[in-house]
């Protein structure tokens, strides 16, 4: 009888130095070759919130808004999508740490299974070699109705007050602009 593979896969805590709105993060992709970028809504509870009542976020409004931006950096592949926060304890890595992070928090996958497989499909190219992947980490942030994951060798977080069009098609103009976050008024808060 042959017993299931028992993953090495480890979750740890990660701090990006972000921390987005639990009810409506919005989170967008974008993404080239060349950049992967992800846009959400941060934490910006009112002074004077009592907890009874909520705000609609609508991710069209023109109006400035707080947004987090996280560029990850030599990404070599991204995926938006499920779990949702409330099937998040069927996401295959939430016996591997995953359950300790919380659903709304942000982490690195070690010994990760999917940098493993992109190493292996990746050994039929001649000049293949292995330790070109040994760079790579694997991230995931958990929001309210998607989970994103992504291989990468870093990241960049920064803040920024403006609206969602306008940050989405600055940084869709400026997907392969080496100088994009000067020209935006990004307050750069977190660097792994």
């Amino acid at each position: 009888m042959l017993r299931p593979r028992k993953s090495r896969e480890l979750v740890r805590p990660l701090d990006i130095g972000l921390q987005w709105d639990v009810g409506a993060p919005l989170p967008h992709l974008l993404q080239s070759e060349r950049r992967t970028f992800l846009i959400f809504y941060l934490s910006d509870p009112w002074a004077d919130w009592d907890g009874t009542s909520i705000e609609v976020i609508d991710p069209t409004s023109p109006a400035p808004a707080p947004l987090g931006v996280v560029q990850w950096l030599s990404c070599g592949g991204a995926v938006l999508g499920g779990p949702n926060d409330e099937a998040y304890s069927g996401h295959r890595l939430w016996g591997q740490g995953l359950s300790e992070i919380g659903v709304y928090g942000a982490a690195e996958v070690m010994d990760s299974e999917w940098i493993a497989a992109l190493e292996k499909q990746n050994r039929v190219h001649p000049n293949h070699r292995s330790d070109a992947f040994a760079s790579y980490r694997h991230f995931i942030l958990g929001f309210h109705d998607s989970t994103f994951e992504c291989v990468a060798e870093g990241f960049r977080a920064w803040k920024a007050e403006i609206s969602m069009p306008e940050m989405l098609g600055a940084l869709a103009a400026r997907l392969n602009d080496p100088g994009f976050e000067s020209e935006l008024a990004l307050a750069e808060v977190k660097c792994g």
